[in-house]
């Protein structure tokens, strides 16, 4: 008799529908579907403790890395399939470092996603569909100027938390939203900001905001010298 309870989050019904549609039949005893946001998708894992957590991010990676990680400290026996939509290979290697079992891309095929939630339900270790889980990422980054090239990019020296904070600032929230939305101080959020000038190499706040909504929107690379 299947045995496992599965909950699906997703801000849009459509996926969470799809991926509810995508389920083994065989394995999966009952699927719930949140729609509420991630706190109150972490309330709700920590209520009923799935044994899969289909966690669908869309491009909020940097704020669903916090979710994944009290997740795995606080019901460490559920695991997480994550399905994102930026193409960052930053971002997928800091979902599986978060703690997720496997990462998919939302273009992935139904095929490519089925293997990975077979494989998470099986307990094998870690899957990547697009793009490249860390272990191929690594694979295909070996080489002469490999370890150069990706030091180089400032945006990997940010922690998990200050990709939040940066990638809140370059949605238009300002200081006082970014706090209450990581539960910190305003003062705690300026001193990222001041952190996040520094490792990006910025002069001012100004430089910060342009850079924040540049990378927000996928317009340019932190760092790399914004004008105007």
């Amino acid at each position: 008799m299947p045995s496992l309870q599965v909950m699906i989050v997703s801000e849009h019904p459509l996926v969470r529908e799809r991926l509810r549609q995508l389920l083994p039949s065989r394995d999966v005893a009952a699927a719930s579907l949140c729609g509420g946001g991630m706190r109150a998708a972490q309330e709700e894992v920590i209520r009923t403790k799935p044994g899969l957590l289909m966690l669908d991010l869309h491009q909020n990676v940097p704020q669903g890395l916090q979710l994944i990680g009290d997740i795995q400290r606080l019901v460490p026996e559920t695991r997480i399939l994550t399905i994102i939509s930026v193409d960052d290979p930053l971002y997928i290697e800091r979902v599986l470092a978060a703690g997720a079992r496997g990462c998919v891309h939302s273009s992935d095929g139904a095929a490519a996603i089925k293997r990975a939630i077979r494989r998470v339900i099986a307990g094998r270790d870690r899957v990547g569909g697009k793009p490249v889980a860390p272990s191929r990422h690594r694979a295909r980054g070996r080489g002469r100027g490999a370890a150069a090239r990706a030091a180089a990019r400032p945006i990997t020296r940010l922690t998990d938390r200050e990709l939040q904070v940066l990638e809140l600032l370059g949605q238009g929230h300002r200081t006082g939203r970014v706090a209450a939305e990581l539960s910190l101080s305003r003062k705690t959020v300026e001193t990222y900001y001041a952190r996040l000038k520094q490792k990006l190499e910025l002069a001012n706040g100004d430089q910060l905001v342009r850079t924040a909504i540049r990378w927000a929107h996928g317009a340019v690379e932190p760092g790399r010298n914004p004008s105007g």
